[in-house]
C-alpha cells in the first residue's frame, strides 16, 4: 500500500502542481539496528541506495494538507461525490436506512467505540509540530530500533518547512541538533499544531466481512492511495458479486 501510495503521489506532483505535492529530497538517518528492522522497501523502490553525504537527487513526496485537502475535495465534489455531515452514531446499523448499496466505515478512533466494530487495538495519539517559514528544501528523517527517537523536518518547498517530533516538543530541540545546519532560532514560526488522530500499533486493518475502509497506523499520507486502491478492489468484489 505504501508503495502504491507513493507511485500515485509522485503522479500527482508532476500532472497536478496546484495540488500540494511536491517531489523532494529525503535522507533517512537510522541506527543500523534500526536500519536493518524498518528499511522494509530495500529493493523494491526505484534507485534507492545508501548515499554519502551530498549525494542524491529528489525522490521522495512531501504534502502540503492545508493546500492538498481543498484541491482534492473540489476534484470529487467535480466528479459528482457529495459530502454531507450527519448526527452522532453509535453503530454502523443506524446507517442503514441511507439507501447505499455498499459502506465503507472509515471512521477513524470512533471505530474502537462504534458498537458493531470495537477495534480494541485502536489508540489514541497526540501530535505537536511547527510550522516554520524556511526555504529549506530537503526532507530529514531520523529514527532509532524500537522508536526512542523519531523527528523528522519537511521542507515544503512553498517557502515553509515542518518541524516535529511526533508527540512531544522535545523532538523539535532534536532537530537543530540532528541538522546543525539549519538554523531554526533565524526562522519566524508560522503555526504550532497541536492534534489527536488514531494509532493503530498493530498495523493497517482493511477487510470485508466488517467492511472497515481504514484504520492505519502511523503516516496517513504514507498509506494514503494505496490503502485507497485496496478499499477499491474489495468494493469491486461486492459490486461484481452474482
Amino acid at each position: 500500500m505504501q508503495l502504491d501510495a507513493l507511485a500515485y503521489l509522485r503522479r500527482l506532483a508532476i500532472e497536478h502542481p496546484a495540488g500540494g505535492v511536491r517531489r523532494v529530497r529525503l535522507i533517512d538517518v537510522s541506527t543500523p539496528k534500526a536500519a536493518a528492522v524498518c528499511c522494509w522497501y530495500a529493493g523494491l523502490l526505484p534507485e534507492l541506495e545508501a548515499l554519502e553525504v551530498g549525494e542524491g537527487g529528489d525522490g521522495s513526496m512531501v504534502v502540503n494538507p492545508s493546500v492538498f485537502l481543498p484541491w482534492v475535495r473540489k476534484k470529487l465534489e467535480d466528479a459528482g461525490v457529495r459530502f454531507q455531515r450527519i448526527s452522532t452514531v453509535e453503530s454502523l446499523e443506524e446507517l442503514k436506512t441511507f439507501g447505499h448499496g455498499i459502506l465503507i466505515d472509515a471512521s477513524g478512533l470512533v471505530s474502537r467505540t462504534m458498537l458493531d466494530v470495537r477495534d480494541e487495538e485502536l489508540t489514541m495519539d497526540s501530535t505537536y509540530v511547527s510550522v516554520v517559514r524556511s526555504t529549506y528544501g530537503v526532507s530529514v528523517v531520523r529514527s532509532t530500533y524500537g522508536g526512542a527517537f523519531y523527528t523528522f523536518i519537511f521542507g515544503r518547498g512553498d517557502g515553509s518547512a515542518v518541524v516535529s517530533g511526533i508527540s512531544h516538543r522535545r523532538g523539535s530541540r532534536r532537530c537543530e541538533e540532528d541538522c546543525p545546519s539549519v538554523s531554526f532560532g533565524e526562522y519566524q514560526i508560522l503555526q504550532h499544531l497541536v492534534g489527536i488522530r488514531p494509532l493503530r500499533p498493530v498495523g493497517v486493518r482493511v477487510e470485508k466481512e466488517l467492511p472497515n475502509g481504514r484504520k492505519s497506523t502511523i503516516g496517513g499520507y504514507i498509506h494514503s492511495f494505496g490503502l485507497a486502491r485496496k478499499v477499491v478492489r474489495l468494493v469491486d468484489e461486492f459490486a461484481f458479486k452474482f
